[in-house]
């Protein structure tokens, strides 16, 4: 009999914890909610408040968590923004969007071969994202992994991805392997979607000199010219200077 009444408190125990629970976790959802709301009006500050009472209140809300750290990101306040994100990644081990933005905290942290496992994770778990692929490109050549961040940036394309961004990294990726005429390939298809982007130009002004095309540069250097001049000189001393070319990735950023 003893026995039969302990049990049976702790059933009425464990309801009264489910409910407590379930009233927790619905609150947390209306804070989460809150916070979005404010997020969206552009008010980043007020959404984290929010967003961490939620998770305060239901540690195991993933969309709160997730949301703070965006906000957090948004915040600056990259370290913490980590730390939501990784709590994301172990609330949900199947989210690759979790892994994503846990990677790009991670780079923004100079934490690049931590991140290249988060973005590893990313596209094991969803291999048909080319963000994902983009991504993992990315950390690849910050790490000076050039010959398979060429492979993954083209996978990247393969899954859809045919943005600015990623036809720079690739094209830089493919100049460091010295595969000159493929990187002016990617550039020049990058210039075609920003044709007012003289940065990109000057860029790709360099990348005919590696394989001695002087009138394309030139060609280059003159619609540059209409616009910014500094940077149309700077691309006319490197045309006609006789020190050896380097592509560095701050001419792709």
């Amino acid at each position: 009999m003893n026995s039969l009444i302990a049990r049976t408190v702790l059933v009425l125990a464990v309801a009264a914890m489910c409910a407590r629970a379930q009233e927790n976790q619905q609150q947390a959802a209306k804070l989460n909610n809150e916070g979005f709301e404010q997020y969206k009006l552009g008010k980043i500050e007020a959404a984290a408040e929010l967003f961490e009472k939620a998770v305060a209140i239901y540690p195991k809300l993933v969309v709160a968590q997730f949301n703070l750290g965006t906000a957090y990101f948004q915040l600056k306040q990259f370290e913490s923004s980590r730390a939501a994100f990784q709590k994301v990644t172990e609330l949900q081990p199947d989210y690759s969007l979790g892994f994503n933005q846990l990677g790009v905290v991670l780079m923004k942290l100079d934490r690049d071969k931590e991140a290249l496992a988060a973005f590893e994770t990313a596209v094991k778990l969803k291999p048909d994202d080319h963000v994902e692929w983009f991504n993992l490109g990315a950390v690849l050549i910050r790490l000076n992994k050039f010959k398979r961040a060429a492979e993954v940036l083209e996978k990247a394309k393969q899954n859809g991805g045919n943005d600015v961004e990623l036809l720079t990294h690739l094209s830089f990726a493919y100049a460091k392997l010295k595969h000159y005429e493929k990187a002016i390939d990617e550039a020049k298809k990058a210039v075609e979607l920003t044709p007012d982007d003289n940065e990109l130009r000057m860029y790709l002004g360099s990348l005919y000199m590696f394989v001695n095309n002087k009138e394309a540069a030139l060609a280059q250097h003159r619609i540059i010219e209409l616009q910014r001049p500094d940077l149309a000189q700077k691309l006319y001393q490197k045309i006609y200077s006789d020190k050896l070319l380097i592509v560095t990735y701050d001419e792709i950023k």
